[in-house]
């Protein structure tokens, strides 16, 4: 069982397979669960894929932190903009620029601290 746990392709079947089920339950009518399953942590199920060696583990769940915090400030964004904005599509569309934005300065960060 613990190989199946383990295998990359696996975690992100089951990932998929989570995000079809909340969007099928955020469109019969029940957005609040759809959001609570979208906030399901995937990242937990990919960290039992993740080598245990060269302190692989540790700097992802490091870098898990931070980009949930990019998430949340994503979010926080999307949520003024929802009332400032009426067009969904423009704001979804600042929303995951600023995701972008905010990811790939991370990233590029991130690579100063790790080891080579």
């Amino acid at each position: 069982m613990q190989e199946i746990i383990e295998n990359p392709l696996y975690n992100a079947t089951l990932s998929g397979i989570i995000i079809y089920i909340l969007i099928i339950i955020s469109n019969r009518g029940d957005p609040v669960l759809g959001a609570i399953l979208s906030s399901l942590p995937i990242g937990v199920f990919s960290l039992l894929a993740i080598k245990k060696q060269n302190n692989i583990q540790n700097f992802y769940i490091r870098s898990e932190l931070i980009t949930n915090l990019i998430i949340i400030i994503m979010w926080i964004v999307i949520n003024y903009l929802i009332v400032k904005i009426d067009d969904i599509n423009k704001v979804a569309i600042i929303g995951l620029s600023v995701w972008v934005i905010l990811s790939l300065l991370f990233y590029k960060f991130a690579h100063l601290y790790l080891p080579k």
